[in-house]
């Protein structure tokens, strides 16, 4: 993703402007935002996983089939390389 100059510029130019107590209360609050963003993202993805989990067994236990399947197994993580 690439970054829109026109409105990146001024954001870099205002953060020039603030003091350092600002500057670092500012970097701060973005690290705590991005963080709270990214547990949000990987509590519904968990959630996801345990509903269709809980779908499976809950069909298996109707039709008196075995759950395992590789299916079930956890998803990679995105960007693994190996």
């Amino acid at each position: 993703m690439k970054n829109d100059p026109s409105k990146v510029d001024p954001l870099k130019d205002a953060f020039e402007e603030l003091n350092l107590d600002d500057k670092a209360a500012f970097l701060v609050r973005a690290a705590f935002s991005t963080a709270s963003t990214a547990v949000d993202e990987i509590g519904a993805k968990i959630s996801d996983l345990i509903d269709t989990i809980a779908e499976k067994q809950a069909n298996a236990e109707d039709t008196g089939e075995n759950v395992q399947s590789e299916e079930s197994d956890p998803p990679e993580p995105e960007g693994k390389t190996e």
